[in-house]
């Protein structure tokens, strides 16, 4: 699974929420499709209230996409290359920190043979933010 996404500081309890800007899990990608998961999460926030889907996109993930977010006080708009794939009206209100991942779960069952090369590789082209004007 890779993953982008913006976190709450914590430096107060509440102020923890997730905006997840993209998640992908390898089991959901095919050659002309992907489940991209996208939303929010309150962990701690009580104004926020858990809402993320898997949006199923043509799209092949294993290719360069653009994963824009626009993060506004009123809500979160989400993007794949230009085009709009959700909004949820609901927006963290307190500065947020940049997360990439990647990561590999335990294998499932027996005869999972997690086949391929080592390490993994999660290629990001380029991580852009802007802040909106006053």
């Amino acid at each position: 699974m890779v993953a982008l996404w913006m976190i709450g500081y914590e430096d107060e309890p509440q102020r923890s929420a997730e905006i997840c800007v993209c998640e992908i899990f390898g089991r959901d990608v095919g050659a002309g499709e992907a489940a991209v998961g996208m939303g929010v999460h309150p962990f701690g926030d009580p104004s926020i209230g858990d809402e993320f889907a898997a949006q199923r996109l043509a799209i092949d993930a294993r290719e360069f996409h653009a994963y824009p977010a626009e993060w506004t006080p009123a809500h979160v708009a989400f993007f794949v290359d230009g085009e709009h794939v959700t909004t949820v009206g609901q927006s963290p209100a307190y500065p947020m920190q940049l997360m990439l991942g990647i990561y590999e779960f335990p294998a499932p069952a027996a005869g999972d043979d997690r086949s391929g090369e080592y390490p993994k590789e999660f290629v990001v082209d380029y991580v852009r933010g802007y802040r909106r004007a006053a």
